[in-house]
């Protein structure tokens, strides 16, 4: 798949998977915050929060990179340095580091 100047290939396989157990006593209650990326309770008494803090900032070097990239270039301007950071952005997205 061509994707910034660059050809990623993609494999996609079928996994014999059995059909889980689900316990419908059990929930957890998920709420997308912006610092707080998720804040997480269960009815059975835990709870945890993903701290969004360290994205929110690598999401903010992106944006500022890009704007002084496109600082006085015309309106849909796109460039090799451009991808690069793009697809630098997404994977750190994508692992959540």
């Amino acid at each position: 798949m061509p994707r910034n100047g660059c050809f990623y290939v993609e494999w996609v396989y079928k996994l014999k998977a059995d059909k889980p157990q689900l316990d419908k006593n059990q929930v957890l209650g998920i709420d997308h915050g912006v610092d707080n990326w998720l804040s997480c309770i269960s009815n059975v008494g835990t709870s945890f929060i993903i701290d969004g803090k360290h994205l929110k900032s690598k999401n903010q070097w992106y944006n500022k990179q890009v704007a002084t990239i496109k600082e006085n270039k015309p309106q849909g301007f796109w460039s090799k340095r451009l991808a690069r950071i793009t697809e630098k952005r997404n994977r750190q997205m994508l692992m959540g580091c």
